[in-house]
């Protein structure tokens, strides 16, 4: 090769490099400035939907506390002695400081008393207005809906009103409605402030008239122009100066019903942008639009700015990489010349390394031959030329049956990434790795990797292509198990939290409740109610138990169980859930036995198969049977069902749905089998049903034929062990008196001034604390003065546990009671390891707080603290 013919490739070569450095630089501008046009867009819809939240999360918050308001009205007796009296003088009376307070510390602009037949009784607000007919939407719809109705009305001064209305009821008869309103104009600037957009509300003119507006602009000390928008009148803004080009915009949202669009405005040399919201009132009428500007200002500039140093930059390595470039090239030409003349002598020894080669391939061979992958070369039609050991052992095709033929163990959508591959590599690239999926001979499905390589003959065009196949179905059922696996731990840990906070609130809910039926008196009429709220919240209790055994925070409680019973709550549910189209028919027989199992396990097997059969009949009507009877297994069926002799409960339940055909059936109670579509189901339903019947010495089997249905029978064998009936708690009419010195620690407020209340009630001293470090700190100071420490254990600073372990340093023998919503951290038996004597779950009742400190007292009083125990603490079980 001579210098000329070098020239003549190096000048090629330049050219094009010089164009494509260039290209580049166009593209990475062009990319920069588009990725930022739409981080803004991304930015401003972000904020968009921000300003929706927080408008729908304050008037939803403001609408909840007037409705607390309305509610605390309507039980006022002076309230409901003086409008039952229909003495107008009167009723002013009471209620006009209240509205003076009421609109001075909330803002409250209207108060209404109106009659049955929606006439104005008293406006509060302005009384010598009254015998009016009030027809707003909030009122016809607390009247349609025989209930309590909020909602945002336009008023004739272009202002926004949240109006309330509560019907009045005095032992269950209507006695009128009584209705609160805040004007919402302070929701603009709070928005402001929260987000640092600018809102204006825009009213179309229908709604309004010029005089009406302009008198409440007068009202407001507000000023407008009634004539900047030809639809449109601007009622709020928390920007100085409207932008001319937002007219556009907003009669093509009004006109076009174009809410999805962002724009952009100027005002002042500053670039803004924006969106519009539609602004309906409680009526559901279009009478505005709500808009949102956002100042990019300063990212116009930093993206120009951006640009331009990006254009330096680029231009400045793209020279120093052509002149590196030419400095290379020019070595180049050098070292081919030197290339040239020393590959002559490299084809000479050529020959010598063709024995070495010829070696290296019989060893490639016995490597093909003993490897655990499936290795074979197809050529270019894809026809199998080679196939070794293990691609027989995996595939189950003897070689003498594949070569010269397509591969027999590729099928359906796979087929497609097969042959996408095999073209890619034998235009000369090479895939490392490619999932699909194949099957065996026997049809059994197979998990596989594909990796491939071209061949090239002689001549150095490619022939032929490499193949390796791994077969990964065991690593794929591995990984999924281990998802699986990872998930519950996901959902037992969500499931502790839930159960922490919720037993809080239940300890308030049962707390008070008690006391307030306690302070009432048996007589009380409101005592049925207290009773309900005390059942509820103790139901809710057991929810939150139930809870955590099924996330196995909680060990499972085995006890004689009625299935009539819990058929009858799955029932209730399922009604509310279910669509009216399919009819749940049951036939319980009430005097079925009980049987010894976990009642959550229990609700989720029938839970589980009356989802199954709702979802099987979902796309047409159907039956849902459910049967529940009693039969006798004789000795010779229990062998065969694997059951103990005796008398069984048989739970049937039957579906109308789709059916299975004999494939599915025979493979649905194994784990992951799903016939659901990806990501609707886990495959775990029946084989976690089938588990828990097991475990309870039961049986489980399914019939079904495809378009009739299915049926699933459940056998399990009834216990004689009768069921100790559920003892009601009675309202307690006194208390004892303890007349104990306790320090109560707990940071949730609302539960240390319940039990400090409690404790007080029964004679007791309290020091209740909210910090467990300002607790400890008085202990220190005086340790002799308490007779008993009661502390939550999940606190900041110092927990529970934390706590006790310091008191006890100083005083070893006081008496301390854990009570916890829940900690994955402690329980009973390490609570007892460190000293506490008793250890205790939220929620907490009022006669089980009393029972507790009774029983510990008394224990401690028989292990003997003579440095403190006296005869005043021992006092007998409440």
């Amino acid at each position: 090769m001579t210098k000329n013919e070098i020239e003549r490739i190096k000048r090629p070569v330049l050219l094009p490099l010089v164009i494509t450095l260039v290209l580049l630089l166009i593209a990475a501008m062009v990319c920069v400035i588009g990725i930022q046009r739409q981080h803004f867009s991304q930015q401003m819809r972000t904020d968009i939907s921000n300003v929706k939240k927080i408008f729908a999360n304050m008037l939803g918050e403001r609408q909840m506390f007037i409705s607390s308001l309305l509610e605390r009205y309507t039980m006022d007796d002076r309230i409901k002695k003086a409008y039952l009296s229909e003495d107008r003088e009167k009723l002013l009376a009471v209620t006009r400081p209240i509205f003076k307070e009421i609109r001075n510390k909330y803002q409250i602009t209207h108060f209404y008393f109106i009659d049955t037949d929606q006439n104005c009784f008293l406006r509060v607000h302005n009384p010598p207005r009254h015998g009016d007919t009030i027809n707003r939407f909030t009122m016809l719809r607390a009247v349609r809906n025989n209930g309590p109705a909020a909602g945002i009305e336009l008023g004739p001064f272009g202002t926004f009103t949240l109006r309330v209305v509560h019907p009045w009821r005095i032992n269950g008869d209507l006695i009128g409605y009584i209705e609160l309103g805040t004007e919402i104009d302070y929701i603009t600037p709070t928005i402001k402030n929260s987000l640092g957009v600018d809102i204006l509300v825009a009213i179309n003119k229908t709604f309004l008239t010029k005089d009406g507006w302009q008198e409440g602009l007068r009202m407001t000390n507000r000023t407008g122009d009634w004539q900047l928008f030809p639809q449109h009148v601007i009622v709020d803004q928390t920007i100085s100066e409207i932008p001319p080009s937002l007219v556009k915009q907003l009669n093509k949202a009004y006109q076009e019903s174009r809410y999805d669009e962002l724009f952009k405005a100027t005002i002042n040399e500053r670039t803004f942008r924006g969106g519009i919201l539609a602004l309906n009132d409680t009526g559901s009428r279009h009478v505005g639009e709500l808009i949102v500007l956002s100042d990019c200002s300063a990212q116009e500039e930093t993206l120009q700015m951006v640009i331009w140093i990006l254009f330096a930059v680029a231009s400045s390595l793209g020279g120093l990489l052509l002149f590196i470039f030419a400095i290379h090239l020019s070595r180049l030409e050098k070292n081919l010349l030197n290339k040239h003349n020393e590959l002559r002598e490299e084809i000479s020894e050529r020959s010598l390394t063709e024995n070495s080669l010829q070696e290296s391939n019989e060893n490639l061979r016995a490597l093909i031959h003993a490897s655990p992958l499936a290795i074979m070369t197809v050529d270019s039609t894809g026809a199998i030329q080679s196939w070794n050991l293990s691609a027989e052992q995996i595939f189950q095709w003897p070689k003498e049956k594949v070569i010269g033929r397509q591969p027999p163990f590729i099928f359906g959508e796979a087929q497609d990434t097969f042959s996408q591959c095999l073209h890619s590599t034998l235009l000369g690239e090479t895939v490392t790795a490619t999932d699909l999926n194949g099957l065996r001979k026997n049809g059994e499905p197979i998990d596989l990797t594909l990796a491939t390589a071209p061949l090239r003959d002689h001549e150095g065009k490619i022939s032929k292509a490499l193949l390796i196949f791994q077969d990964i179905t065991s690593r794929k059922k591995t990984e999924q198990n281990l998802r699986e696996a990872q998930k519950m731990k996901a959902i037992g840990t969500l499931a502790g939290g839930i159960a922490h906070d919720f037993n809080n609130i239940l300890t308030t809910i049962l707390g008070y409740a008690e006391v307030t039926r306690r302070l009432l008196g048996e007589d009380n009429p409101s005592q049925p109610h207290l009773n309900e709220i005390i059942t509820a919240g103790k139901r809710a209790a057991s929810l939150v138990s139930q809870l955590l055994t099924f996330s196995r925070r909680k060990e499972q409680e085995w006890q004689p169980v009625l299935l009539q019973d819990i058929i009858s709550e799955v029932i209730s549910f399922l009604r509310g859930t279910i669509p009216s189209t399919i009819e749940i028919r049951q036939e319980i027989n009430p005097s079925c036995g009980p049987i010894l199992a976990d009642v959550t396990q229990v609700h989720q097997v029938i839970m589980n198969l009356c989802i199954n059969g709702y979802q099987a009949m979902r796309e047409k009507s159907g039956v849902l049977a459910i049967t529940l009877e009693k039969v006798k297994i004789d000795a010779d069926t229990a062998a065969v069902r694997h059951l103990p002799a005796g008398p069984c409960a048989r739970l049937i339940i039957s579906d109308e749905g789709v059916g299975m055909d004999e494939y599915t059936l025979n493979r649905i109670f194994e784990p992951y089998f799903s016939t659901k579509e990806l990501g609707q189901g886990t495959g775990l339903g029946l084989s976690m049903v089938h588990g828990i019947i097991q475990s309870i010495k039961g049986t489980i089997n399914a019939t079904s034929v495809p378009g009739q249905g299915s049926q699933f029978t459940i056998h399990i064998p009834i216990i004689g062990q009768p069921i100790t009936p559920e003892k009601k708690e009675m309202p307690a009419t006194s208390l004892p008196q303890l007349n104990h010195k306790v320090i109560f620690v707990d940071d949730e407020e609302t539960i240390t001034r319940l039990c400090q209340y409690t404790l007080e009630q029964i004679g007791c001293e309290v020091l209740a604390f909210t910090d467990s470090r300002a607790a400890f700190e008085t202990f220190s100071k005086d340790p002799e003065w308490c007779d008993l420490m009661i502390t939550d254990q999940v606190m900041p600073h110092l927990t529970g546990i934390d706590l006790a372990q310091e008191v006890l340093k100083i005083r070893p023998l006081l008496p301390i009671i854990m009570i916890t919503g829940y900690s994955d951290t402690v329980d009973e038996k390490r609570a007892h390891a460190v000293g506490i004597e008793s250890f205790v779950m939220k929620p907490v009742t009022q006669e089980t707080m009393i029972s507790i400190i009774t029983d510990t007292m008394n224990k401690k009083g028989q292990i003997g603290d003579s440095n403190k125990m006296d005869s005043r603490h021992i006092m007998p079980p409440v």
